[in-house]
């Protein structure tokens, strides 16, 4: 399968349970706890392959290199707002505007992705690289979904 296709595809299965979250409010509390559990795992999850299999290969090619640790300082800090999030309850007005950020942060990081990542990689790597790297993002996927909690 191709990378980019998965990646786009995971991006709006996300967008999807973001939307959902943003429907909720303070005293949607019960709500909240379920689909931001599902969304921290979902997003853990994303930023774990793309780290592990998308940006190394973006990070060999000069055109791509400095695309490849721009979006790894992106996740780290969806990583720093998920942290702090989970640690909080999630009936305030501070959950509230945490996620605004979360989503505003991962929704700009996402239409990077897909706007000026993708297509400069396309240039970069060939299409069978880029199916290659589809399967293993899959694989790694499935194997995290096991086991991340």
């Amino acid at each position: 399968m191709d990378a980019f296709e998965f990646i786009k595809d995971e991006h709006d299965r996300m967008d999807k349970t973001f939307a959902k979250l943003k429907e909720t409010s303070e005293s949607d509390a019960e709500k909240r706890v379920t689909l931001f559990e599902k969304l921290k795992k979902d997003l853990e999850i994303h930023m774990k392959i793309e780290e592990a299999i998308l940006y190394p290969e973006l990070k060999d090619h000069k055109k791509t290199e400095d695309k490849g640790y721009e979006g790894i300082a992106e996740h780290d800090v969806g990583k720093n707002i998920l942290r702090e999030m989970d640690s909080m309850p999630k009936d305030n007005k501070e959950w509230t505007a945490k996620f605004d950020v979360l989503k505003e942060s991962m929704e700009h990081h996402n239409k990077e992705e897909e706007d000026d990542l993708f297509p400069a990689a396309r240039k970069v790597l060939s299409q069978k690289k880029i199916d290659e790297m589809g399967e293993k993002l899959i694989e790694e996927k499935e194997k995290l979904e096991d086991t991340v909690v």
